[in-house]
């Protein structure tokens, strides 16, 4: 799920109220200007969510039930519009998450931007390949062990493996990475000066 997409959707909510579900070219125009950095697909299938009246059918639904109608709903988003189904269904998880507070686990580029589970190589930066069901910060470092990674410059990366230890690589002229030492690093060591 793009949650970058999802904070400014909830942030609209807050501040012109749920009715703006229920206006999709309203909400384009605030998307243009607000998500202009956000890929434009996931934007459109957003559009066409709110176009098929998905958040009324949403709401009717009882919260028990509601996994298998979000599949159902992508599904005939899928079939209507002719968009591909996984984007289709993130965009479902997406209205979902805006209307109930429904989120997944964030995954994170080391280019700091947020990335779907799916994505092969990052929209914003192009950079590497990231297999499907793992974390970038897996793909990038070729272990499994990490939970979440968040990038704190444009040149290095700051990661949480599963254990909730904090670790960092990349660029470190000025020990930026916590390790003690001035030496830049491609493989993630040990963060110890917090």
């Amino acid at each position: 799920m793009n949650t970058n997409l999802l904070g400014i959707i909830k942030r609209l909510v807050a501040e012109q109220g749920e009715s703006i579900l229920c206006e999709p070219k309203r909400l384009y125009a605030f998307l243009a200007d607000l998500a202009r950095d956000e890929p434009k697909p996931h934007k459109n299938a957003l559009i066409k969510c709110l176009e098929h009246g998905f958040v009324q059918a949403l709401k009717e639904v009882p919260e028990s039930e509601r996994p298998v109608y979000k599949q159902r709903l992508a599904r005939k988003l899928h079939e209507e519009e002719g968009l591909v189904l996984e984007l289709c269904a993130q965009a479902v998880e997406l209205l979902a998450a805006a209307l109930f507070g429904e989120e997944q686990e964030k995954i994170f580029c080391h280019c700091g931007k947020e990335l779907q589970e799916d994505w092969k190589i990052c929209p914003y930066c192009g950079s590497g390949t990231v297999p499907a069901g793992i974390s970038a910060v897996a793909a990038q470092t070729g272990q499994p062990n990490w939970r979440a990674s968040a990038a704190a410059g444009k040149d290095y990366t700051i990661a949480v493996r599963k254990d909730g230890s904090l670790w960092a690589w990349g660029s470190n002229g000025s020990g930026r990475l916590g390790d003690g030492k001035k030496t830049d690093r491609s493989s993630p060591v040990r963060v110890t000066g917090i």
